[in-house]
């Protein structure tokens, strides 16, 4: 039996089995031996009766759930207000956007819905009165982020040894409670107060990545012979970096290396970026930045970024009206480190979107420091930012908060 999938939302009664997209299989089925597994990218026609719809990318299903009440199965991306929460619509890659009018979700009997329950991987659960919560604790890391092909960010929160899709949980409600307890992101220690990130203060002191030529590349040290760990600082500092122009707050300089576009930006809450030149160290990076930010911008005015998106800006036009007037600066710099150490770019823009359901108007700070529970509706994410309607968080300041996590 197939149902079309109207552009809002498809309400489904029960008992069937409902799948979700690409790349991924069911392991087990309920009632219903004739069930095979099927890869919706493995086929262009629909499956037979009895065969499991695919599911998203990368997952396999641990556990299924028997539900005997009817569920809405909502767009992701739907703007209709007031309907419940659906049962797959929460996939962290969202189940239905490469779907229309002409396609169709197909539907088996009986109705099985599933949450990864894994060590790893957690999803939304099932909407049914006798939904799983996903309830974990571990000590909080700098989100990780993806940006996928329709240009949205995706994002993961790591809570120990754990991984959770955080798109998903946009419009749910969740909560973080601090336990009181901070343990070192390098040593592992517990230690009373974070220093640079997560740190102890011990590690602080004697990391490289927490020296103060991290912040101000410009001033790095190596060559003096006063790096705190050499080998670090070759594998890290003396690596091809960029220069680029974003647009956070506003017009921006930054640096990264070059493995980290579109990390960088993401990180920052840019909506667009540009990368401009490709040097061959950080320094190098950090000395051209100096000039740069003479003239514009090098901070993000973290405020401004959560209450809304700022106008698209023509990041390649101010990168042809500032590069000559640094024009000299740059020659000096290529002739002491060497020809090939700055290399001019052509690049496209890279447009970012964030899963934001609402941007609030005041900002209001949570901090685990003052207060250890963290909780509301999850209205969106931009930058390092959980936004609630309670208030806005920075998790990456709290790297080393042991935390427990639990949705709704």
């Amino acid at each position: 039996m197939a149902h079309s999938v109207s552009q809002a939302y498809l309400h489904i009664s029960p008992p069937q089995v409902i799948g979700c997209h690409d790349g991924t299989t069911f392991n087990s089925y309920t009632n219903d031996d004739s069930a095979r597994r099927y890869n919706s990218k493995s086929a262009n026609k629909a499956p037979p009766a009895g065969q499991a719809f695919g599911c998203h990318e990368s997952t396999t299903f641990k556990r299924t759930q028997q539900v005997n009440t009817p569920l809405d199965v909502i767009h992701p991306n739907s703007n209709i207000p007031n309907l419940p929460p659906p049962a797959f619509g929460k996939c962290p890659y969202p189940p239905w956007q490469h779907l229309d009018a002409a396609n169709t979700i197909f539907i088996f009997p009986p109705l099985t819905v599933t949450l990864i329950t894994n060590s790893r991987r957690v999803s939304a659960a099932a909407y049914d009165s006798n939904a799983i919560e996903s309830v974990m604790q571990g000590t909080l890391r700098k989100m990780r982020t993806r940006l996928d092909e329709q240009g949205l960010a995706n994002y993961q929160l790591l809570v120990g040894d754990n991984e959770v899709e955080l798109n998903p949980f946009i419009g749910s409600s969740i909560k973080l409670v601090h336990t009181g307890n901070i343990f070192c992101c390098n040593c592992g220690k517990k230690t009373k107060k974070s220093y640079s990130q997560g740190h102890c203060f011990v590690c602080m002191k004697k990391l490289a990545s927490c020296d103060m030529c991290i912040m101000k590349p410009e001033t790095c040290h190596f060559a003096e012979g006063t790096c705190r760990e050499p080998e670090w600082g070759e594998a890290n500092c003396f690596v091809p970096h960029y220069v680029y122009l974003s647009n956070t707050s506003g017009l921006k300089v930054g640096i990264t290396r070059h493995t980290q576009l579109p990390t960088r930006w993401i990180d920052q809450g840019a909506t667009q970026g540009l990368p401009i030149l490709k040097v061959s160290s950080r320094q190098l990076s950090g000395l051209i930045e100096v000039e740069l930010a003479k003239m514009i911008a090098d901070k993000t005015n973290w405020r401004a970024m959560l209450k809304g998106n700022a106008d698209p800006l023509p990041l390649k036009q101010h990168a042809e009206e500032l590069l000559p007037q640094i024009e000299q600066h740059i020659h000096s710099l290529a002739m002491a480190h060497g020809e090939y150490a700055i290399e001019r770019l052509n690049e496209e823009i890279v447009a970012i979107d964030y899963p934001v359901s609402e941007f609030p108007t005041k900002i209001a700070s949570h901090n685990f420091d003052k207060d250890p529970v963290v909780s509301g509706t999850l209205l969106g994410i931009k930058g390092q930012y959980l936004i609630f309607d309670t208030g806005v968080i920075n998790l990456r300041k709290f790297t080393a908060y042991e935390v427990s996590f639990e949705a709704e």
